[in-house]
């Protein structure tokens, strides 16, 4: 998740979230497929490979030390999808799974929207909202020096985000989920 303020307000409060063993856990996805909840679509990894190109170098974004982030077109609309990084764990499934139902509560204008996301054998993608003025990263470690003025937008935006996250989002998420891509 970055932290960078987009052009989008805020909306309204998130819904409440199925519980991992609700019997309706299983919601429908706007493809018509199925869902593991938490209002997120669920893509398939063929639908994120066509949407970037089969993940081309043409169409990175950027790259950390979670995975690499690609543009990619779904439905006519342009998402950034960050393919993580396959790591071998038994946990991993579960681990996204609870990062994923974390971060789906997220809305807040200064914070990136999670669209939806992809399991699918060592897969795991997350389909992010795609920012125009680029990553936070590329704005503070860029070539380019910000004026002061720019560096106050960010640090107050950042801020404003953080303090969401912290005091404003139910229940609070806690720092070691906001990280940027």
């Amino acid at each position: 998740m970055g932290c960078i303020q987009s052009n989008r307000r805020s909306g309204t409060a998130p819904p409440v979230l199925p519980s991992h063993n609700s019997p309706n856990r299983r919601i429908s996805s706007p493809n018509g497929g199925q869902s593991q909840g938490y209002g997120l679509r669920q893509f398939t990894y063929m639908e994120l490979a066509i949407a970037t190109e089969h993940f081309s170098n043409n169409v990175i974004l950027g790259e950390g030390g979670f995975g690499q982030v690609y543009k990619g077109f779904i439905d006519g609309k342009l998402y950034a999808v960050k393919k993580l990084k396959n790591q071998p764990d038994e946990h991993i499934e579960a681990t996204m799974e609870e990062e994923i139902k974390v971060i789906s509560r997220v809305r807040h204008r200064n914070l990136v929207e999670l669209i939806g996301y992809c399991i699918q054998g060592n897969n795991r993608l997350l389909v992010l909202e795609f920012l125009s003025n680029k990553s936070l990263k590329f704005h503070l470690h860029g070539k380019e020096v910000l004026d002061w003025s720019n560096r106050m937008k960010i640090a107050i935006g950042s801020a404003k985000g953080l303090k969401y996250l912290h005091k404003d989002c139910e229940p609070s998420i806690l720092a070691e989920f906001c990280y940027a891509f």
